[in-house]
């Protein structure tokens, strides 16, 4: 039997594993082993063969195919598992139509056989006339006490307008009186308090006051060119006193006959 001598590469790596640790002698091992494999392999393809006597192998003219083993089929992969179905849920059922009702047939319209006629619209009431002026004589003149005053009567100019049948405060005099005996008759006493055009260029101030069986019922002022209602209840008077003052601008009196009532009235 022929001595089998390991090449120098394999004892040196030997030697090379004695140096280091146990995995990498296991490695080594692993590769030698794997060697020895190789050459057994290819001493039993040339004919060697172990005893006592060895025989030269006789060489043959045939050359030794290396046996080549097939590569292995790989293993056929599974077939992917298809994916189940989704699951559609059954749709609900569509709700049962509601039964239709029908409508009720209209009540038949009976005409009234005699309906009632319409009530005729009342009449509008006819409107309260407005009240006249009751005076005795020429408006209130003849009212006047015989004792008054100043009894000046006639047309008065205002604002470029005449009045007649109104009475003005005679000259000289800071007050001028007017006193009426109304007999309790009347109901209203209606005049304008004013200053006569002709004067107005004394730049003065009228007042007047009224005065109901003593009691004093109102008082007015005037400058020109104003025009001053003045509206008196005498309803239940007996005597009804007017008294009619003058005053400069600065408050101080004088006798100027400026100041005039336009057409007093008296109504019941």
């Amino acid at each position: 039997m022929r001595r089998l001598h390991f090449p120098r590469a394999i004892q040196q790596m030997l030697q090379q594993a004695a140096n280091t640790n146990w995995v990498e002698v296991l490695k080594v091992i692993a590769t030698i082993v794997t060697g020895l494999v190789t050459v057994l392999g290819m001493l039993s393809s040339m004919g060697i063969s172990s005893g006592g006597n060895t025989t030269a192998a006789q060489p043959t003219t045939s050359k030794v195919k290396p046996t080549t083993k097939p590569a292995p089929k790989p293993a056929p992969k599974p077939a992917p598992k298809p994916a189940p179905a989704p699951v559609i849920p059954d749709p609900a059922p569509a709700p049962a139509p509601a039964p239709v009702i029908p409508a009720p047939a209209p009540a038949p319209v009976i005409p009234d056989p005699d309906p009632a006629p319409a009530p005729a619209p009342a009449p509008a009431p006819a409107p309260k006339p407005a009240p006249k002026p009751v005076v005795d004589g020429p408006y209130m003149f003849d009212s006047l006490d015989r004792d008054s005053s100043g009894v000046l009567r006639g047309t008065v100019t205002v604002n470029g307008k005449a009045y007649p049948h109104s009475l003005r405060k005679r000259g000289y005099y800071h007050r001028e009186t007017w006193d009426a005996v109304l007999s309790r008759k009347y109901k209203t006493f209606k005049t304008t308090l004013a200053v006569r055009e002709e004067v107005s260029t004394y730049q003065q101030r009228v007042m007047l006051k009224a005065y109901a069986d003593g009691r004093e019922v109102g008082t007015w002022n005037a400058t020109y060119p104003d025009e001053i209602p003045v509206e008196i209840n005498v309803e239940g008077v007996n005597r009804l006193r007017l008294e009619l003052y003058s005053f400069n601008l600065d408050n101080k009196a004088v006798s100027w006959s400026g100041g005039a009532l336009l057409a007093p009235e008296l109504y019941k």
